[in-house]
């Protein structure tokens, strides 16, 4: 579980923007290592779906292929074929990298979707001179309870993703 974040004590509405604008920038890379993560759980969930379609077919066609031994017995060759593939198979499903991908994918999005509802309370700072309290603190709330949940994302993609002042280039760049 991550630690919660609490609204920091700010005098002003232009330190509460400033403040909003350093998380728009943390909740767009939360979201990047999300869907990057999600994309390479599918990656790997169709790797392993191929590898078990391509040895159930090899074992289905040895079987019926008359590799009998001489005295009857199933050939050696397709006993392993057989059990390599039944392994693949509980591999598979206890790795449930499909399941992982969704959830990453629904993280991902709850925190963009945090990143747009910040972006558009900037936009109403910078004409109104004005923040609501109740907002920032619903947005830090929303962004605990996403965290308290979420999946655990790689360190690579978490630091691939991360580079704080590269996104909030991003993010002030789309402004």
């Amino acid at each position: 579980m991550t630690a919660a974040v609490e609204v920091p004590a700010v005098k002003s509405g232009s330190e509460h923007c400033e403040l909003l604008k350093s998380y728009a920038a943390r909740l767009l890379g939360n979201a990047r290592a999300h869907y990057a993560m999600s994309a390479k759980l599918e990656r790997q969930e169709t790797r392993l779906t191929v590898t078990l379609i391509f040895f159930s077919v090899l074992t289905a066609s040895l079987s019926t292929a008359n590799w009998m031994t001489k005295d009857g017995t199933m050939s050696i060759t397709v006993s392993v074929f057989s059990i390599l593939t039944v392994a693949l198979a509980a591999v598979q499903y206890a790795l449930k990298q499909g399941e992982k991908s969704g959830l990453h994918k629904i993280t991902g999005s709850q925190y963009a979707g945090i990143r747009r509802e910040i972006e558009f309370l900037i936009l109403e700072y910078e004409k109104t001179s004005n923040i609501k309290m109740e907002d920032v603190r619903m947005i830090f709330d929303r962004i605990n309870i996403i965290s308290n949940f979420a999946p655990t994302v790689d360190q690579k993609e978490w630091n691939c993703h991360n580079d704080i002042a590269r996104l909030r280039k991003d993010v002030e760049s789309k402004q």
